[in-house]
């Protein structure tokens, strides 16, 4: 889609179009939204979380497809796709932090093949929905909103979803999370207020047509234990994270989404992002909400990228 059907024409620094991590973002830090999508600021360097997600995104969407769409049998799918999780990490970025030691071509390898024999006795493919002759994997969707954007129009949320699934609790949202450690409680309960979960929830109604309320937050930890061997070796722990939300919760998701867009508007035209101190600790751009205002762009241009401004939606979140 072309640069311009994103933002605005009527007005500066405007999205047309959210995504749930831009939105989730706005409601974080105004500032850090401004630094990372209006003006596109990005860490210099390879994002190897981000690019680890979205390799083992990948493999799955490749595994799942080879079944439900090109016959495959489970281990003739698996074989074939721990093939492609070999070649495709080839290219994988070396770990700058201990916490990231698990993120590499073998650690790609062993997440897909532990993950997959974890839940061979619970996952069956024909949970998967089909939509006519296509399994709902890799799903995107829009969501048009009931506000209208400085040209006249509604504004959007766009994004993907992984899957959906018929499940124990009936049609399911589904979408893969790696973090890079075993996923322990508190980890799983950031996802019960998540807004991601509403919106994807809320996308897949659009698609499906049908009143799904539960989202499924099927999370990969992946790190490196020693286990009694000469080096250390990448393993993976699995977890799943159910949320059910009410027809009310949704619908107080939708009226937040609104009230965050409005006020991104009153930013934009004060053409001022304030900074919510309360999330600087591990924040990228810390260091640079601690300089003098004068001084803060001379700093972005030393310790970030710049890059082209397009959609606030990219994949994978």
């Amino acid at each position: 889609m072309p640069e311009e059907s994103y933002w605005c024409q009527t007005a500066a620094n405007i999205p047309r179009v959210y995504s749930a991590s831009s939105l989730s973002l706005l409601s974080e830090c105004p500032r850090k939204f401004q630094y990372q999508y209006i003006d596109g600021w990005t860490s210099s360097g390879e994002n190897l979380d981000f690019i680890f997600g979205t390799k083992l995104h990948r493999c799955l969407e490749w595994y799942w497809r080879r079944i439900l769409q090109w016959g495959y049998s489970l281990d003739e799918a698996l074989l074939e796709t721990v093939h492609v999780a070999m070649t495709i990490g080839l290219d994988m970025p070396e770990p700058k932090r201990p916490n990231q030691e698990g993120k590499t071509r073998k650690g790609l390898v062993n997440a897909l093949i532990w993950y997959l024999d974890y839940w061979k006795n619970t996952d069956d493919p024909s949970d998967i929905v089909m939509l006519g002759e296509n399994p709902a994997i890799e799903m995107h969707f829009e969501i048009i909103l009931p506000l209208i954007n400085p040209d006249g129009e509604h504004y959007k949320v766009q994004g993907y979803v992984d899957q959906v699934r018929n499940w124990s609790y009936g049609l399911t949202a589904w979408d893969y999370k790696s973090t890079n450690k075993e996923p322990n409680d508190y980890y799983l309960n950031q996802f019960d207020l998540s807004l991601q979960c509403a919106i994807y929830t809320m996308g897949m109604r659009v698609l499906t047509n049908e009143p799904i309320t539960t989202f499924m937050a099927d999370v990969i930890g992946v790190e490196t234990r020693v286990n009694n061997l000469p080096e250390k070796i990448p393993v993976a722990f699995m977890a799943r994270k159910p949320v059910m939300l009410t027809e009310e919760e949704l619908d107080e998701h939708l009226l937040d989404i609104q009230v965050m867009i409005k006020s991104q508007e009153r930013y934009a035209e004060q053409g001022y992002w304030p900074k919510n101190t309360k999330a600087c600790l591990f924040c990228d751009f810390r260091d640079i909400c601690k300089k003098s205002p004068p001084l803060r762009e001379a700093f972005l241009k030393t310790e970030f990228v710049k890059e082209r401004r397009t959609s606030l939606n990219r994949r994978k979140e």
